[in-house]
């Protein structure tokens, strides 16, 4: 019996051991986990519907996918990193850093918009996002990204006592609905294209307006408020 409870000490002080190797190891057959570590450079080139280049576009490379069966780690395990660059006046992009600051692994790369002040804003793309794998010394060069006008409607939903949050707002153009909920202040905001749109709060109550119609043609369209006097 001691015996047998002396090697299940052994156990498990090991099987953490057992457990970090098992996910590759400098002798084994798979490769370390090592986040920025490879000497990669990822391009492309962000594009509108006329195939002009778009300066200015924050494009997000989400990289360090970590190797099958390595889930779960403890805090001492590298994380995925997120970096960012912009695109040139010719709508060029490239994430091209070595050593540690560089791409490694699966990546994922997508263009979030033009950055206003509050957030990303200015187009849709398709598509949303690609999806790589890198590997030492592999040079990608991607397919365009192309972008096409988007503009938001916001507005603000309130009470006698302030912004209202938790309230579902719809908008539709009459074949298609789009519904977000605003926020601990009461404000909500939707990216669409241009066209003709209806908004509504989609909660039983009495609104003022109880919905808006709203043209986005070239421009944001802000102000789209909502005033609620009581709930059913």
């Amino acid at each position: 019996m001691p015996r047998f409870r002396f090697l299940i000490s052994l156990f498990v002080i090991f099987l953490p051991l057992l457990v970090t190797f098992s996910c590759g190891n400098s002798s084994g057959g798979s490769a370390d986990y090592q986040p920025g570590m490879l000497n990669s450079t990822v391009s492309g080139r962000v594009i509108d519907q006329y195939g002009a280049g778009i300066e200015g576009v924050t494009v997000e490379a989400w990289t360090g996918t970590s190797p099958s069966g390595c889930q779960g780690q403890p805090e001492s395990y590298t994380l995925p990193q997120t970096k960012e660059t912009l695109t040139d006046p010719d709508g060029f992009y490239e994430f091209s850093e070595e050593g540690p600051e560089g791409l490694s692994g699966s990546a994922q790369i997508r263009p979030l918009g033009i950055w206003n002040g509050t957030w990303h804003t200015g187009f849709s793309f398709d598509p949303a996002a690609r999806y790589i794998s890198l590997s030492a010394g592999n040079d990608i060069a991607l397919a365009d990204f192309v972008g096409t006008p988007a503009y938001y409607v916001a507005g603000h939903i309130t009470n006698s006592t302030g912004g209202v949050g938790d309230i579902t707002v719809e908008l539709s153009d009459g074949l298609s609905t789009l519904r977000e909920t605003t926020s601990s202040s009461g404000y909500y905001y939707f990216f669409v294209s241009e066209g003709d749109y209806t908004v509504s709060p989609l909660i039983f109550g009495i609104f003022d307006p109880s919905s808006r119609d709203v043209t986005v043609y070239g421009d944001d369209v802000t102000g789209q408020d909502f005033f609620v006097s009581s709930f059913f």
